[in-house]
């Protein structure tokens, strides 16, 4: 069986200055191959997004305005699907680790807000430094 990650029980999550309630979560942050994972759908609400589970292909969904991720586990490859009026936003990356599920709650890079939506910064130094993350969103 593969390994899950490393718990990370004393972390706390910082969305727009307000300290996440995890503590239904199995763990607030977990740690995987040096890559900081945070509870999918804890995050994405807390930025405005929406999340839905679909059964049938055990996946994630997370929908914004204007454009949507589907998250699988065991895919490393991750890709937002979306139009603005004419401009496509469909995009791919990959990233270390696949989404993750622990006693059902999917995890994935905290990195991939930053990467994914251009109106949240994750300071490069507190990805995974100390016991909290921090993610901020900054629209105009």
């Amino acid at each position: 069986k593969e390994e899950v990650g490393v718990f990370q029980k004393d972390h706390v999550l910082i969305v727009n200055g307000k300290t996440l309630d995890a503590a239904s979560l199995p763990t607030p942050v977990l740690v995987r191959q040096k890559e900081t994972m945070v509870p999918l759908r804890l995050v994405a609400e807390a930025l405005g997004y929406t999340v839905s589970w679909n059964p049938e292909t055990a996946s994630s969904k997370l929908d914004m305005s204007i454009a949507s991720m589907e998250f699988r586990p065991g895919e490393t490859l991750y890709q937002r699907k979306g139009k603005l009026k004419a401009i496509n936003l469909d995009a791919a990356y990959k990233f270390t680790n696949a989404p993750q599920v622990v006693e059902g709650v999917t995890y994935v890079p905290v990195s991939l807000f930053g990467v994914f939506f251009n109106d949240v910064k994750i300071p490069e130094d507190q990805r995974s430094s100390g016991i909290s993350v921090l993610i901020d969103c900054t629209l105009d």
